[in-house]
């Protein structure tokens, strides 16, 4: 979809081109949570079709960007390919629930510590041990979700926040995977366990709903996600780790903000203080490594 060294016009420089497809992405993805909050149906309908069309846009545009290679790409994911997609299928069933029945804020604010959370599990799984700044940004993101799980829910459900917190570490786990075979594409495996979450809800769910629905469905599903996912996956290629992790408070303030201001759901207490620690850790974090000549965060692709 976009070629390795051919910007635009008027964009040479690698670190422009590496901002503009990170924001991009950013703009793209921050309405995803405001949409599942807008669709008047059932999580299960949601994933049936968010699920359906997510993956079937996502081949397509990785059809675009390898053509005939395609299937090579598909078939050298191996073992690890595998799990990236059940794990993908995971943490995205359970981002969709908690977003559908509790509360946005949570959720993304919660799904905002997983790359912090990989630096860590890549310690204790592959032996790559992380410099203090990211222990620290852990220890602060752990302090800042235990502020958020802990607060009054106000009619959240608590088992909204248990989805969260698992689908949080269930990517976190992802990127771990994905960082240990980084030399391999995931986005087929990511593709695949959309198409997987698919076939598992569309038997369950309504097909005759409302053109408003049908509509956001779509847009989001076949187009915003995929395009926001291969923009996700091309970013680092021009920009450092750390570069690129700062883009992931932006998301998470911008869908916050978005469903806030249109939905009308404000953030709690608990929220707006766990979320300010933890969106203050990631912030920190990426500009101490970018002091550095390594990062550890690791890129997120959204959910």
């Amino acid at each position: 979809m976009l070629p390795d060294r051919r910007h635009p016009a008027g964009i040479s420089d690698d670190r422009a081109w590496g901002l503009v497809v990170g924001a991009l992405g950013i703009v793209i993805i921050s309405p995803d949570a405001l949409i599942i909050r807008l669709l008047e149906v059932d999580p299960r309908t949601i994933l049936g079709w968010r699920g359906s069309l997510t993956g079937l846009g996502l081949f397509v545009l990785l059809r675009l960007r390898y053509g005939v290679d395609l299937r090579d790409k598909v078939r050298i994911v191996g073992k690890p390919g595998i799990t990236v997609l059940a794990l993908s299928v995971i943490s995205n069933q359970l981002f969709v629930y908690s977003v559908a029945v509790g509360s946005a804020a949570t959720t993304l604010i919660t799904m905002a510590a997983a790359p912090i959370v990989a630096g860590i599990l890549a310690w204790i799984a592959i032996a790559e041990r992380p410099p203090a700044r990211t222990v620290a940004a852990a220890v602060a993101v752990g302090i800042g979700v235990a502020i958020l799980m802990g607060a009054p829910s106000g009619g959240e459900p608590e088992i909204a926040k248990l989805a969260a917190g698992l689908g949080m570490t269930a990517m976190a786990a992802k990127l771990t995977l994905m960082r240990r075979s980084r030399a391999v594409d995931m986005v087929p495996a990511i593709a695949a366990g959309q198409l997987v979450i698919g076939l598992i809800h569309l038997p369950a769910a309504k097909l005759d709903l409302p053109l408003g629905d049908i509509s956001l469905l779509v847009v989001s599903g076949l187009i915003a996600l995929p395009v926001a996912t291969m923009l996700f996956t091309t970013a680092p290629r021009y920009l450092p780790a750390a570069q690129v992790g700062l883009f992931l408070p932006l998301e998470t303030v911008l869908g916050t903000s978005l469903v806030w201001l249109v939905a009308g759901e404000a953030p709690g207490q608990g929220a707006a203080i766990g979320g300010t620690v933890v969106i203050a850790a990631l912030v920190v974090h990426s500009w101490a490594s970018l002091r550095t000549k390594t990062a550890t965060l690791v890129a997120a692709i959204p959910e």
